[in-house]
This record gives C-alpha cells, structure tokens and sequence, in this order.
C-alpha cells in the first residue's frame, strides 16, 4: 500500500483529533499564540512525507515502449498510405468533370472514383482504417485507465492493485496521453471523412463511392463590408492557405483539405436494370458507359407543345422501366432524419472534441465531481443545439414526403399506380389532390389548382389545355403558367383532365427548391469572421493564463499542468457555440405562435439586420383584390354600372379567365371576378369547358378561346362568337400596351392624360380593345395570339380602386421609426403607386417626387416631376439635401442599369416606387441592393412575386400554406404585421444572442481570474462552489438571457453584429474591467483586516483538493467573484433597445432574486445554507459535500467565520459592484457609449466606401 497516504491520512487525523477537541472558537486576535502548537504539528507531518519514498516507472518498460511504437507508427501508416494512394500509384481518369446538369456546359465540379473496403484492393486500407479508430478510441480508453490508476494510488479504489506508487508519475502519465490523444484526434477531424482517407482510388466504372468536388458558395453578406472586416478575412484566410498546405502535405490530395471546395463522399448503388448510379444533392447521376462517366439522369420530354400534344397517347410498358433507370423513382430522395443521428453528427465537430479532452484534465486531483458538471454542461449545449436542428430537419422533411397514387395512361389503358412510378412523358389522369410531378394539361379545361404552398399565389387559379394553334410555340414554364401544373401543388377541383409528365423527382420545380434550401447558405454576418478572431484571442489568452497559473503555484508541475489547463478550459467556455442557436430557436417558437412559418430559422438572424423592405402593391399594402368603381369610353371616372353597354359590356364580360367551380363559383384573378360581377352577367360552363354568357342586356355569347394574361405583353384577350354568328376578339391590359395595339384613329386623344389622372388619384386602369374576326367558329381555334392582338379598335377604360389594407400605415410608419426604408415594387402602374406610397405614408407628404417616366429607342430617360413637366435628374447630392423621393418604370430602371451600374445603384436608395415591373424586373431590383450590401426583405402574395422572394436576403410570402417553400417566412394570416414581428424577432434574437455571448466570454475570463487568483494563494473553492459557479449559475443565466422577448416597437437603430466592434467591445471589457476592479477591492479589504494577519493561507501543497479550500482568501473571493455570474448576467439582460424590459424576462429575474437573496444570506448568516459552500461556517453546521459526508473544516481554526462587520463590508462590494456594471450597461453602453460606437464603427467601416453609399449602409450599433 501508498505508505505515503496513510503517513499523510495519520497527521490530518491527529490534526483534526485536536480541532475538534472540545473548546470554544477564540476571537480573531492572538493568532500564533492560540495556534503555534498547531502550526508545529503541521510543519512536523510535512517533514515527516518528505522522507518517505516511492518506487517510480522510468518509463521505458517494454508497455510504455510499445506504446509509444504504436503511437508512431499509427499515423505513420496513414500519411504513407495516403502518399501511395494518391502520389505513388494513382488510377488514371479517376477524376474526371462533373455536370450539374445534363445541359450544363460547367466543368468546376469533378468526380472521382473510390473503391470502398468491400473490395480486395482496399484490403489494406480497411486493415489501416481499423487500426486508426482503433487508436482513436484507444486513447480515450488510456484516459479512462489512467484515471482510474490515479484513484487506486488514492486509495479511493481498494479492489486493485496500485499501478503506479507516486500520485505523480501517474498524473504526468495522463497528462502525456492526453497530449498525444488531442493532436492525434485533431488530426483526423480535419478530412471530410475519415473512413474516405482509406478508400482505393479507383476508375470511375469500378467505384463503390465517388467523392464529388464543388466550388464552396461564395459568401453571402448580410451587411455591408468593411475594411476592418476585409482585413480580417485577409488574416483568416493567410492562416487557412498555411494549415491547408501542411495538411494537403499529410493527406496528399487536395480534395481532403481545400478549404475552397466541399467535397462529398456518395455510395454508389445498383438498381434493377444494373444501372450504376449516385444520390447527390437529391439529383440521380447514372454511370455512362460510352463516355465512362457519370452524367445527371434527366429526360428531356419535348421542346414545342406539339412534341407535348404528340404524347397524348402515352407510354408503352416497355419504355416505363427505361426510363425510369434513368431518372429513378418520382421521389425526393432525402434521408428521413433521425434525433441520434443528429446528436452524432453535432457532437462530431471540433469543439465538442476540444471539449470532450478538457473534461478528461478535470478526473484526475479529485475533481472528478467538476467532470460530471462540465460533462453535463457539454451535452446540455450539444443537446439544445440538436433539438433545434432535429426540427429543422424534420419540417424539411415533412415536405418532401408525400403519398398516393395516380392514374396513368400506359398501351391504351388506365391504371392506378403509385405516385413513384411516374416517369417523364407518362399521361397522367388529374384528379383532386396533391400534384406528384410537374405537368403540362393535354385536354380538358375544368381544372382547379391551389399553389400557395410553392408559388404563394394566394387564391386558387384556373388551368386550361394547351392551344394546338400555337403548338410550335417553345414551352417555358413562365410562358405557358396557365397550361401547367406544378409538383407540390393542390388540385382542388379537375375532371376529365389528362396531362402529360414533364418531370419527376428532384427534377420538378418543387425539388429545385428544396435543393436550394439543402444547400442554402445563410448570410453572413460579421460575426461569422469574427468569431475566429475571437478564439485566436481566447487561445492567446489560454496561453497567457496557463502560463502563469505554472509560474504561480510552487510545486510540482504535474500540479501545475492541471490547474493551468482548468484556465484553459475556462478561457474558451463550453457553451459559446450554443449562445446563437438557442436565441434563433426561441424566436423562432415565439413567431410560430403568432402564426408566421419558417423554413429555415438561422434567417431569424439576418432578419435582425434588414435596411430596406420591398413591397408588392396589390395584395400586400392594399387589401387583396381591386374595388370596381367603373368604366367609360371617354375616360371618365365617375361612370357607373347603369351606363355599361354595348362593346364595354361585351368586353368586361368575356375578357377574363373565369371558370365555374363544382359548388358553382367563380374561380379565378379577382380583378377579373370583381370586373365580371359588375357586369351582371350569368356564366354556364358545358362539360367541355366551353363557356357561355347571358348579358344583363338579353344578349348571348359563346367565348370560343382565351389567351391568358401574359407579362411581357401586358395583355389578355379572349375570342367570342355571337348570337349572330359574328366572331370578334377582345382585349385588356395596360394603357400602354393597348395604346400600341390599337390603331391610331381610335385612340381618344386624350389617352395618356386619362391614364396619369387616373394614376394620380390610385386608381388601377385597365384598357380594352377589339376587333372584328372574318372566322368562323371552327377556324377560330388554329388563330395564334399574334393574329388576333393586332390592329384594333379601342373600346374603353375599366376602373379600380386600391383600398389600403387598415394597417398598412401603422405598418409603414413602425418600419420607419425603426430605421428601415419601405420601398414598393409592383406591376401597375408607376403613378397609381405614387398615390398609394402617398396615401400610406411611404412617401411623406413634404418629399418632393421626380418621376423616371420612360426611356426612347436611344436610351435617353425622360424625368417628369409631379405635375408632369419635364425636368432633370438633380445630383445624389441634391436628392439627399432636397428630400427627393424617386420613382420609375421598369424599363426604366433596366436602362439605368445599362447605361451604368454605378449610377443605378447611386440612386437606388432614393427610388421609392417601382412600377409596371415583371417579375424580372422585380428580381433585378432587389439583386442590386443585395450587392451594394443592404439588407433586403421583400413582401410579397402571389407567384409574381416568387422570384424577388427568394433573391432578399428575406423573404415573406402572404400565404395560408403551412408548408410554403417559396420563402424563409411564410404568413399564415396573410398580414403584413408579419414583416414588423419577423423583424422584431430578428433583432431580439441578434441582441440576446450577443447578450448570452458577452456573458459567456465574462463568465470565463472571470473564471480564469478565480483560478489564477487561486494559484496565487496556491487554494481553491471547495466542491459545490464549482458546482454553483461553472453549473447551476452558468448554464441556468446564460440560457434565461435568451429568454428575453421582443420589444414592441422598432427601435432607430440594428443591433450589432460585431463581436469586435466598438459597441460590443465596451460593453463587454467596461463590465470585465469593473469586475476585476472590485475583486482587487475586496481582495485588498481582506488584507487589510487585523484577525486575517495571522489567518493567512501559507500553504503552498495543491496536491489534495480538501485541504486547501478552507479558507478566507477562497471564500472572499468566492462570495465577490461568485456573485459575479449573476450581477453580469443582470446587466446583460438590460436590452431595452431590441428587447422587451429588463423585469419582462421574467424566469431571468425569478432567477436571479433567489440567486441575490441566497448568496447575500450565505454571506451575512453563519449557517448550514453557507457552509454549502463552506462560508462563515463550523464544524457544527458543516454538510456533505459532492463527493463525500460532511468533512469537518481543514483550517488550524476550525471555521471559516468572518467577523460580521467585514461580511457586511462584503455585501457593500456586490451591491457597488452590481450596481457600477448595470450603470456602465444601461447609461454608458447603451447610452453616449453607443454614439460613441457608431463614430468609431462608422469611421471605420465605410473609409473605403464609395461616397454615394455612405449614409446608406446598414447600422452596425
């Protein structure tokens, strides 16, 4: 047995024999005389250990050397394996390009063929594989053993015999195997793939895996950026290019390491047919053999809706199986998530290993208990952040299953059969319910489809057949919307509907969105550069305090060692990466519940940031559908619907896509339902789909064909056959458009002075033409859009007015008091937008308005002021100092882009209204801000508006479909208040997360300090104040801050984004200075007290973690340093500004006011509550302690008591304390600090930017 432990055991128990010998307390004076005896005996017990001798390891036995032979030549093996692999026998064509598509002409992706450990070949790259995760995990184990030899040395395992004799031999032994361990570990995480280091390369056509290489997206900011930020960046990457040459050294292949490139490692698999194929990014890639690669397995079904309308008979059964060995099952192939799996792959990163070692420094020196803690914190962050991703995976998930069966047209005959079993250019009967792929509709015109879910068109539309008269005509999808059904949608009504597959899978435009979202890439911030600078630092600083954590304990340095790395564990806390994904997720819970979706929530983030939101006009700021108020030939505007008569009436009753539902509805635009009503006229539809009309004047007609409304044309015309037998055509649109079509004659000349009054006074105009058609009925259907828009007689105008939606102008009006510039970007006309940015507040009534009217064939912009004179473009310095709000056309807006981006984007940020836009020009819009660095949200309700919805950094669809893929956040209440919560939300989530993450840093660094400061003193804190202070405390304030809700308005100004930004920075080390300050104070006060001359803890033996937290220099600064994580917890939860008040945060406080009152209680009160943490306390109320009953006090004094002046001289130090960190937060951080902040940031960020941009980059305070 250890007879140095037993020798140590025998002296404390005649010391403690003496303690607690019967006898009163004595006062604080008179120290050596009442304790010399007692301070003999100890020195005599220390004389006593040194004599004693152990037998030692020289540590070159044959199991050490065989160790250290193993741990050499592990990765040894792995480094040659790699340079014979990849250098020394490479395959020829193993890497070959990559198409991303079948029509894709790119080449930066490539393959590159693996052979698995399935194979012969790589027999020996299986056999080093297994010897690698063996040592992975051997080494864990090693820890494991050496710290289980470090408790039977202790005596604390009795059942086996001691390995080692000298407690520290075997702490080195540990400390040793932990070094090479972590490096050894860290080595392995930094491949894609550990198992695909010792795959065979191999020949593309041999491949059991193929490891597909892609360009890394580009990054994606969210904010402007600065030249701090660059030269970040700069440093970052420098340091990146180094770490990356000396592993692509290691590993030989550039594919494992470039940091450049994402490489995924993809199974190859066998289907039926015994075609090779792959799963990447939800796309099947079949091998080729003639070109011995692997090539996207898509159909190319026709170009021409004649190739469509040929496939009306549909497939033979022989040619279903061909092809679908060619683009695989109609599924989206997505692995169904799994909560474990998740959990795996989170705790599989670096920081969970780097976290995962330090745990292992906390078993040996009896603090095993602290292990338990971290390792309980550790898993509760891995565990938080997993639910949330788990979620996330699961909606997405949810998506993409769905299930059914169709009914498909094979040789001849109908039959049922599952939905996966499609194939591109099967004939598909519709029926009520989901859309399983996307399609175009052959025959049969009684259809009704429901597509908010992809496009967030918010009202159910009409489709048609195609028209065999424009069948040469090349099939887009944004050409022909009426005649196609998209996957993912919902049919709500269809009979006698046959349609022709276009595509299936991930093919259809469903999958290409959810391939958008699986390899989405959130924007950037700018703490996403910052956070490395951050860990540098945080290494830097580790560095720093283990250093002189060794310098200041005096003993020996396998103590030493220990504590130093208790600094390096505190320096870098445990919680840090969960600090973000724990805001986002409460937000994101809390927007749920207010009926907004969301697809991806790490947007909530960037929602915190946005500048500027577009939005659409009708629908959005207006309430959904256009009042008719009437219509003339003239252009008057006070017309009636007693005077409708004649063509008018004619035209608004047949010039419209409206259909009849099952239940007798009319279905279809709502200014077209809303026109049509006006008329009271009576529609039938025969069970052809043919319609025919009863006019309120006894007059019948028979509408014989419709052209859809296109946006490129701008118009919308139907051919119709009279009682008579005469056939005529009609057509509507924009004035401009109709203006064009009409012949000159019949024009009013007063034409474009009707459209700019009704324009001016909100009012959305639509102009109707005709013409007379020398058809018949049957020739009609062969007429294309061409022939019949053409030449015609204007009838009229037809009137609408937009009614604001009621909170619209409260809308506005919050966006503007927080900052945030609304922009309108709509279809209509310019004009009619004006009144209504007027009427809700987005242009203010003292703003002057400069209207880019229109562009000649030479490109020269005519700009129109309000009244309508000509005038000219003043300087971006005059619109600024004139208050000028612009406005312009789409066409426009693409010749200022053409002429000179620079100049366009100058002027962007004064353009307050886009009209007569295309969905294009929307896109175009938004995509210039986005790359002039503003933070964008676009707002919008209908399939128009998709594309811009997507190209913001966020986008709000106004939709009831839950499960809306078309943007980030989806309103289930079709409510534009939506776009304040969102933001709200966002803004919340950003500044509690920097709240959580200011504390979490200060939670180290004062941690650290307490660990120095207890090297300094060569003490400690006893068992359950670390429990209290890295447990309970910690992990219960860090996770309340996040609990703190949004404020109910917008604040003026973003919260930051910068963990190195001025804000931030003086926040943070104002509160880290003030603490150190008064733990220096209290620290002083101690010395400075008569009773503590003779007190002082002299010992300078760190070896036994029980003996030395006995004491006044422990407890001082536990109780000072303690309170500490709570006091800067309360002034982090300060957030007025983004957040809800401070009291508002209610678990917080609740939280906290125990803390308070416990903490002073156990300061001023000698009880059983404070000897908890053995303060003020003796024998008598003395408790179990985590690991062990009740140890009596290890001091000469038999307490710990302090004299009650100096416990209230304590308190006096918290509440000063307390109350100068909260002043510094509330008045100083968030008061002239924040000024302060916002010249230097400014100063700094926007040196470099170009002038125009100055005052209109995103707010970094």
């Amino acid at each position: 047995m250890n007879v140095t432990h037993h020798l140590t055991t025998f002296c404390f128990v005649a010391l403690r024999a003496y303690i607690l010998s019967p006898r009163v307390v004595l006062d604080f004076d008179s120290c050596n005389a009442a304790f010399g005896t007692i301070y003999k005996n100890t020195t005599d017990c220390a004389a006593l250990e040194e004599e004693e001798s152990v037998t030692l390891y020289t540590l070159r036995e044959g199991g050490f050397v065989a160790i250290y032979f193993w741990a050499c030549f592990i990765p040894f093996s792995m480094i040659l394996w790699c340079y014979f692999n990849q250098r020394i026998a490479p395959v020829s064509g193993s890497t070959m390009p990559l198409m991303m598509q079948s029509d894709s002409s790119q080449t930066s992706w490539t393959q590159t063929g693996y052979k698995g450990f399935g194979s012969m070949s790589s027999s020996i790259g299986l056999f080093l594989y297994l010897l690698t995760m063996i040592t992975l995990f051997g080494y864990q184990i090693l820890l494991g053993l050496t710290t289980i030899f470090y408790y039977i040395q202790q005596d604390a395992i009795t059942w086996f015999r001691p390995v080692f004799e000298d407690e520290i031999q075997v702490l080195k032994v540990h400390a040793i195997t932990w070094g090479v361990g972590f490096f050894y570990t860290i080595l392995l995480k930094w491949p894609t793939s550990i198992r695909s280091v010792f795959y065979r390369r191999s020949t593309l056509a041999d491949a059991t895996h193929v490891a597909v290489m892609t360009p890394r997206a580009q990054e994606k900011m969210a904010e402007e950026t600065s030249s701090r930020l660059k030269a970040i960046k700069s440093v970052i990457t420098v340091i990146k290019n180094a770490v990356t040459r000396v592993m692509s050294f290691i590993y030989c292949d550039r594919r494992a390491t470039d940091l450049d490139f994402d490489v995924a490692y993809c199974p190859v698999e066998i289907d039926g047919n015994g075609i090779r194929h792959f799963f990447f990014r939800l796309r099947r890639y079949n091998f080729d053999d003639k070109s011995q690669l692997y090539i996207p397995g898509s159909i190319v079904v026709g170009e021409t809706l004649n190739d469509y309308l040929r496939l009306r008979s549909g497939l033979d059964s022989m040619e279903v199986p061909k092809r679908r060995s060619v683009v695989g099952a109609n599924t989206i192939k997505m692995t169904r998530p799994i909560f474990i799996v998740t959990m795996i792959s989170e705790f599989s990163k670096f920081f969970y290993t780097y976290q995962v070692f330090m745990i292992w420094t906390w078993f040996p020196l009896w603090y095993y208990y602290m292990a338990c803690v971290q390792s309980v914190i550790v898993f509760t962050g891995g565990l938080v952040v997993s639910i949330f991703r788990y979620r996330n995976e699961r909606n997405l998930y949810r998506i993409t299953r769905v299930t059914g069966n169709v009914s498909v047209l094979r040789d001849g005959v109908v039959n049922t059969v599952s939905h996966t079993e499609l194939v591109p250019g099967d004939v598909v009967v519709v029926e009520p319910g989901m859309a399983y792929a996307d399609m175009i509709v052959l025959s049969g015109n009684d259809i009704i489809v429901d597509e908010a879910a992809l496009t967030g068109e918010s009202t159910p539309i009409a489709k048609v057949a195609v028209d065999a008269a424009e069948g040469n005509a090349v099939y887009t999808y944004m050409s022909h919307k009426r005649h196609s059904i998209s996957a993912g949608t919902r049919i709500v009504e269809a009979q006698g509907i046959m349609a022709v597959v276009l595509s299936t899978g991930s093919h259809t435009s469903k999958g290409e969105m959810l391939r958008d979202i699986l390899t989405y890439q959130r924007h950037q911030f700018k703490f996403d550069a910052e956070v490395k600078v951050v860990v540098g630092i945080l290494a830097l600083y580790a560095i720093f305090g283990f250093t002189l954590t060794v310098l200041l304990y005096k003993d020996d340095f396998a103590f030493e060692w220990y504590y130093g790395m208790f600094v390096v564990g505190t320096s870098l806390p445990p919680l840090l990466p969960t600090v973000f994904t724990v805001s986002v997720g409460i937000s994101d819970d809390r927007l749920a519940r207010k009926r907004i979706a969301c697809v991806n929530n790490e947007d909530i983030l960037v929602a915190g940031k946005v500048r500027r939101v577009f939005f659409d006009k009708t629908g959005t700021l207006t309430k959904q559908g256009l009042d008719f108020i009437g219509a003339s030939a003239d252009g008057k505007l006070d017309t009636g619907r007693a005077k409708l008569s004649g063509n008018l009436l004619l035209g608004m009753a047949t010039c419209h896509n409206l259909k009849l539902s099952s239940k007798g509805l009319l279905v279809g635009n709502n200014v077209d339902h809303n026109m049509f009503v006006a008329t009271g006229t009576d529609l039938s539809q025969s069970s052809d789909g043919s319609v025919s009309l009863a006019l309120n004047d006894g007059t019948c007609v028979t509408v014989l064909k419709r052209f859809e409304f296109d946006h490129h044309r701008m118009t919308q015309s139907a051919i119709v056959q009279r009682s008579d037998g005469t056939v005529c055509v009609f057509v509507k649109g924009s004035g401009e458009s109709i203006e064009r079509l009409c012949l000159r004659n019949t024009n009013p000349e007063n034409f474009y002075n009707n459209l700019e009054n009704a324009a001016k006074q909100g009012i959305y105009q639509i102009s109707l033409a005709m013409k007379e058609l020398n058809y018949d009925a049957k020739s009609v259907v062969t007429l294309s859009r061409d022939n019949v828009e053409n030449g015609l007689t204007f009838v009229g105008f037809i009137n609408f007015k937009n009614q604001l939606r009621e909170d619209t102008p409260d809308v506005l009006a919050q966006l503007g008091a927080g900052d945030v510039i609304s922009t309108m970007v709509t279809g209509d006309n310019t004009l009619t937008g004006i009144n209504i940015a007027r009427e809700a507040g987005l242009i203010k009534e003292d703003e002057e308005i400069i209207f880019g009217k229109s562009v000649d064939s030479a490109g020269i912009i005519t700009w129109v002021n309000e009244d309508g004179d000509v005038t000219s473009l003043p300087s971006v310095g005059k619109i600024k100092n004139r208050s000028i709000a612009l406005a312009v056309t789409g066409k426009v807006w693409a010749a200022l882009n053409a002429e000179s981006q620079g100049n366009a984007s100058a002027l962007a940020p004064f353009i307050r209204v886009f009209g007569r836009c295309t969905p294009l020009d929307k896109v175009s819009v938004i995509e210039s801000f986005v790359s002039n660095g503003t933070t964008c949200c676009m707002v919008g309700d209908g399939g128009n508006d998709c594309g811009a919805l997507k190209a913001a950094h966020i986008g709000i669809a106004l939709s009831d479909a839950e499960a809306s893929v078309v943007a980030p956040f989806t309103s289930l209440d079709k409510s534009i208040t939506s776009v304040v919560e969102v933001l709200k939300e966002g803004r919340c989530a950003l500044a509690s997360a920097l709240a959580s993450y200011k504390y979490m840093i200060i939670y180290g660094q004062v941690e650290s300090i307490n660990q120095i400061a207890n090297a300094y003193f060569s003490v400690t804190f006893h068992e359950w104040c670390w429990v209290f202070m890295d447990g309970i405390w910690m992990m219960s304030m860090a996770f309340a801050l996040s609990l703190a809700h949004a404020e109910t308005r917008l604040s003026p100004k973003r919260p930051t984004s910068s963990l190195l930004g001025a804000h931030t920075m003086f926040s943070a080390l104002g509160v880290l200075v003030t603490n150190f300050i008064f733990t220096c104070i209290a620290l002083g006060l101690l010395t400075s007290q008569d009773w503590y001359s003779c007190r002082k803890w002299d010992s300078t033996d760190i070896s036994n973690i029980t003996l030395i937290g006995d004491n006044y220099e422990a407890s001082v600064l536990f109780i000072v340093t303690g309170y500490q994580y709570i006091s800067t917890a309360m002034a982090f939860n300060f957030g007025y500004t983004h957040r809800a008040s401070w009291w508002k945060n209610y678990v917080f406080v609740s939280l906290a006011s125990i803390y308070t009152i416990v903490h002073f209680l156990a300061t001023v009160w000698p009880s059983k509550l404070s000897c908890l943490w053995r303060l003020n306390c003796t024998n008598e109320n003395v408790v179990p302690a985590v690991t062990a009953s009740r140890i009596p006090i290890n001091n000469v004094f038999n307490t710990t008591v302090m004299p009650l002046g100096f416990r209230i001289e304590l308190i006096v130090i918290m509440v000063f304390n307390t109350i100068a960190i909260m002043s510094w937060e509330y008045f100083f951080v968030n008061g002239v600090g924040k000024k302060i902040a916002a010249r230097l940031n400014k100063k700094s960020d926007f040196s470099n930017q170009p002038a125009y941009l100055l005052d209109h980059q995103d707010d970094v305070v």
